[in-house]
């Protein structure tokens, strides 16, 4: 042998530890009394930036997600 290691491909380097978190913390009992969401499709929209960038100061104001936000304002547009 001549001393010089081999590289090792990336894929067998050694991966940080997650953190372990306990039972209790991984399955609680308010997320058994949730109700259960309606179904959801991902999509992806190309929206103007600056009209992004007020929605989601907008959601984040009103404590929502940006999903929740667009969401409520597809449903507001549309006839019941």
């Amino acid at each position: 042998m001549s001393g010089k290691s081999e590289p090792v491909s990336r894929s067998l380097r050694p991966r940080a530890a997650a953190p372990i978190r306990p039972v209790s913390e991984t399955f609680s009992a308010s997320d058994v009394a949730k109700k259960p969401s309606p179904r959801r499709t991902k999509t992806s929209l190309a929206l103007d930036v600056e009209l992004y960038r007020r929605a989601k100061i907008a959601a984040i104001q009103q404590g929502e997600t940006v999903s929740e936000f667009i969401e409520a304002a597809i449903r507001s547009a549309l006839p019941d």
